[in-house]
């Protein structure tokens, strides 16, 4: 099957560290916290409104405009094996696109740096007049949104979620999987990544040699 779309995950995929962990840090948000909530909201106890509310507290307390430029936009590092990914799938004419659960501006970076027109995220943060953080946005839940936003873009292309591929690296791309029928996991990932997963890679050029075998 040669793919008519090439999805990807941001965080973890496409650029070598999680810029979402890195704001969370720069709010000072307790990371036991952060792992307990993120548990809790996976096995279905915490509602994805509460868990944004309760991350909007910190943000309100530690958030400006100008930490989020100079501690996380300007250290944004692209994965060396996604340009190599990326430059194979341009060369071969297949679209591709970022699906992402993270904040508009770091990844329009991301795609810019890579030469991805499509991009789509679920995570849109607003300031007030000083700088401060004032709120944030959101499509739907995490896993839902991807669902929703890869059967806009398929729409676009005129193609089934079926024709496509996902490259993710975590639960939050599970359900992707499940659309798409063809989701590659990169990184170890959990026992329920692995087995939503069409295939498994430890390294993204990896999927260079499937699409290979695949034509």
């Amino acid at each position: 099957m040669i793919p008519k779309i090439v999805f990807f995950d941001c965080d973890g995929v496409l650029i070598g560290n999680e810029t979402w962990d890195a704001v969370l840090n720069s709010i000072k948000f307790p990371r036991l916290e952060n792992e307990r909530l993120t548990r809790l909201y996976y096995s279905g106890k915490l509602a994805y409104k509460d868990w944004i509310k309760k991350q909007e507290i910190y943000f309100r307390q530690n958030f400006t405009k100008d930490i989020y430029k100079k501690q996380i936009l300007s250290k944004i590092k692209i994965n060396p094996e996604a340009k190599i990914l990326v430059k194979f799938l341009a060369n071969m004419g297949i679209p591709m696109a970022i699906i992402s659960s993270g904040e508009t501006e770091y990844v329009k970076i991301v795609a810019k740096s890579l030469g991805i027109e499509t991009f789509r995220v679920n995570t849109f943060f607003h300031f007030a007049q000083n700088g401060r953080f004032a709120h944030m946005d959101y499509i739907a839940e995490d896993p839902d949104a991807k669902v929703i936003q890869i059967k806009e873009i398929c729409s676009l292309y005129g193609c089934q979620p079926e024709e496509t591929i996902f490259v993710g690296d975590s639960d939050n791309d599970i359900k992707a999987f499940q659309l798409t029928k063809h989701g590659i996991l990169y990184s170890v990932g959990t026992k329920s990544s692995q087995k939503a997963a069409w295939k498994k890679v430890g390294k993204l050029t990896e999927v260079n040699k499937l699409l290979s075998y695949l034509l």
